[in-house]
């Protein structure tokens, strides 16, 4: 592939609700807006089978009841940024949404498989040293066969 024939039609965003996961959303805006490539951005968001199995073991409610929370997060997450996008007047049918089960990195791999580019923030959620990388954004760097864009979290 020559450097002229690289395109970013689809993007892929995953987001977990972290400040730095939105950020890296809006970085992606405001680029497409300043390079005006006709793009497309998916945002996604993976629910992990593993946690939701944990937090069934401990609490009084089913899996599909923890799964119902989550969705209804990640539906408030995807409200967030349709406003911003709206805000930005990008058109309507520039955000999709999707929503994953499992494993996040192996998840979001295997979505990203129509896509052009991955951009993800640095570190989600979970608590690690500033200057360290995720521990899904590195194993989706590691096995991505798409460029990934890493957001630093302070962006």
């Amino acid at each position: 592939m020559m450097m002229k024939d690289i395109k970013f039609e689809k993007i892929l965003i995953p987001i977990d609700g972290s400040t730095s996961s939105f950020n890296a959303v809006f970085f992606t805006m405001k680029f497409l807006d300043i390079v005006n490539f006709d793009s497309k951005i998916t945002i996604c968001h993976v629910i992990s089978d593993s946690i939701v199995k944990q937090l069934a073991a401990f609490q009084a409610e089913s899996t599909e009841q923890i799964k119902n929370k989550y969705r209804t997060q990640a539906e408030n997450f995807f409200k967030r940024i349709y406003n911003e996008a709206r805000k930005r007047n990008f058109p309507k049918n520039f955000i999709e949404t999707e929503i994953l089960y499992g494993d996040p990195a192996e998840e979001i791999v295997k979505f990203s498989k129509n896509y052009d580019l991955i951009v993800i923030a640095s570190r989600g959620k979970k608590k690690v040293p500033q200057y360290m990388v995720g521990h899904v954004t590195e194993r989706i760097i590691k096995m991505s066969k798409i460029p990934v864009l890493v957001i630093p979290p302070e962006f």
